[in-house]
C-alpha cells in the first residue's frame, strides 16, 4: 500500500505523536472528506455520497471533485440521502485552495499532474483513501492510507469511520 519512499501524509505511530494527533482532530470533532474522480467516475461519486451518508456525523462535510457533467445528478443523490446541506461541490481546482481536509477519497487514480499538487497540500495528520478499481490489479498511489473495492458503499463507509477518527 504505502511505499516508504515517498511518506508526504504518512501516520506516525509513534506514542508521542499519536497523541498530538488525537489532539487534533478528537473523537467529536467534526471532519472533513473530500472526493476526487473524473467525469467518468459517475458511480463512484454516487458511492462516496451514499458512504458519507452512512459515515458522516453532526458537523461532517463532504467536497466532491471533478465530477463534470454529472452534478445534477450527484445533488439528486445528496438531496434523496438528506445529506444536501453538507455536500459540496468543487468545479475548479482552484476551489480547492482554502480547503482543508482531514480525510480524502480517491475515487480513481488520480492524473500525474494531481500526484505533484497533492502531495505538496497534504498534512501529516490527514488521511488518504482509495477505491481500488476491480481490474486495475489494486494498484494505488504510494500515499494511500486505507484502500477499498470500488462500489462498495459499505467497506467504504466503515473505512471512512474508521479512518477520520
Amino acid at each position: 500500500m504505502r511505499a516508504e519512499a515517498q511518506e508526504p501524509c504518512a501516520m506516525t505511530t509513534e506514542p508521542e505523536a499519536a497523541d498530538q494527533q488525537a489532539s487534533r482532530n478528537p473523537a467529536n470533532a467534526p471532519v472533513r472528506f473530500a472526493a476526487f474522480g473524473k467525469a467518468g467516475d459517475g458511480k463512484l461519486f454516487t458511492t462516496a455520497i451514499r458512504a458519507f451518508a452512512l459515515a458522516g456525523k453532526l458537523g461532517d462535510r463532504l467536497v466532491l471533485h471533478g465530477f463534470g457533467r454529472r452534478r445534477p445528478r450527484l445533488v439528486k443523490w445528496a438531496k434523496a440521502l438528506g445529506v444536501d446541506a453538507v455536500v459540496d461541490f468543487a468545479d475548479h481546482a482552484g476551489d480547492l485552495a482554502p480547503l482543508v481536509i482531514d480525510v480524502a477519497i480517491f475515487l480513481s487514480a488520480p492524473d500525474p499532474e494531481w500526484q505533484s499538487t497533492w502531495s505538496s497540500r497534504c498534512r501529516a495528520d490527514m488521511r488518504v483513501i482509495g477505491l481500488v478499481p476491480r481490474r486495475s490489479g489494486g494498484r494505488l498511489p504510494a500515499l494511500v492510507d486505507r484502500a477499498v473495492p470500488a462500489g462498495d458503499v459499505l467497506a467504504l463507509s466503515t473505512a471512512m469511520l474508521s479512518t477520520a477518527r
